[in-house]
């Protein structure tokens, strides 16, 4: 099952993980999280997850997209008023690269 999950993976998560890489940030493989087959209809459900991988992506990533989930929004947004050097560090990256306005 997992083998099968993990050749047919998410691509809505491919599309993101490729938009996010052009931003510059740095993020993990897609990765499956939970597999759940179904043996009523015979069918598996896959949950898929992609992780941003060090603090100054998940800065620029806070500065360019907020979630829209509200719990992940307040997360994120206090995770950023705690770490104000490396979100000012994302900012001033972001500027240079031409995806923030100063």
């Amino acid at each position: 099952m997992m083998q099968i999950a993990l050749d047919n993976p998410d691509s809505l998560l491919i599309d993101e993980n490729r938009i996010i890489r052009k931003l510059g940030l740095r993020c993990k493989e897609p990765r499956i999280v939970q597999l759940i087959w179904f043996e009523k209809t015979n069918r598996v459900s896959a949950t898929w997850t992609l992780y941003v991988s060090d603090q100054i992506s998940i800065a620029k990533w806070g500065l360019l997209a907020l979630p829209h989930d509200n719990l992940k929004r307040m997360n994120l947004l206090e995770w950023m008023s705690k770490k104000p050097d490396i979100v000012a560090e994302a900012r001033r990256q972001l500027i240079i690269d031409g995806l923030l306005k100063e």
